[in-house]
């Protein structure tokens, strides 16, 4: 079984709600992408954090 990967994220509310999805939705969603990637990303766009964490597959018995 593979390894599933996933990421917690934390953002400001606030701050997300006062973004306009038709003018900057595409730069929110670049900026998920790259913190995916593993590259830095601007927090002032309301994304606090993203963790990147691994799940390790079950053993078994």
């Amino acid at each position: 079984m593979p390894r599933r990967r996933f990421a917690i994220v934390t953002y400001d509310p606030d701050r997300i709600e006062q973004l306009s999805h038709q003018a900057e939705g595409s730069s929110v969603a670049w900026i998920i992408i790259r913190a995916l990637q593993g590259y830095d990303y601007p927090k002032e766009r309301g994304i606090i954090n993203i963790t990147l964490m691994d799940q390790l597959p079950k053993r078994k018995p």
